[in-house]
């Protein structure tokens, strides 16, 4: 199933730029992974540590509406990132299989209740059957 693209608007991405990072200058192949991103394309970015990694993706969702997930293999930075977005006053969750249950199943209620875009916003097919999947997960657990 394809999604259907949002706009790459570089005004949205210089807005958040400035609001969240101080218009501080992106590093080389961060705007590129972000517009890739931006209109719909998979991105698969490889860069060193301290190369960017984290802000691409953060810009990248606080750019767009609705919910973004970021599948991160260590336990550590996975805690770092949502640290760092809540010292930015962004909303960011995290789940993981070290997490006692009760604190799983309310971020999955968190999750749930989170207001999704209104049918006629760029929601494809795809970010729906994921929002289902949480859903039914939340259901399960």
């Amino acid at each position: 199933m394809a999604t259907r693209p949002l706009p790459a608007d570089p005004d949205a991405l210089d807005a958040a730029n400035e609001r969240w990072f101080h218009g501080a200058p992106l590093r080389p192949l961060q705007r590129q992974a972000i517009e890739c991103s931006l209109s719909g394309r998979d991105v698969l970015l490889l860069m060193p540590t301290g190369g960017g990694k984290s802000r691409t993706f953060q810009l990248a969702s606080l750019a767009t509406p609705g919910i973004t997930v970021v599948v991160v293999p260590l336990l550590a930075l996975m805690r770092d990132q949502r640290d760092a977005l809540d010292s930015l006053r962004v909303r960011a969750l995290h789940l993981c299989s070290s997490q006692p249950a009760a604190e799983q199943t309310a971020v999955l209620q968190e999750l749930r209740a989170w207001p999704l875009p209104p049918p006629e916003s760029t929601q494809g097919a795809e970010e729906e059957a994921a929002a289902a999947a949480v859903a039914a997960a939340g259901r399960r657990g």
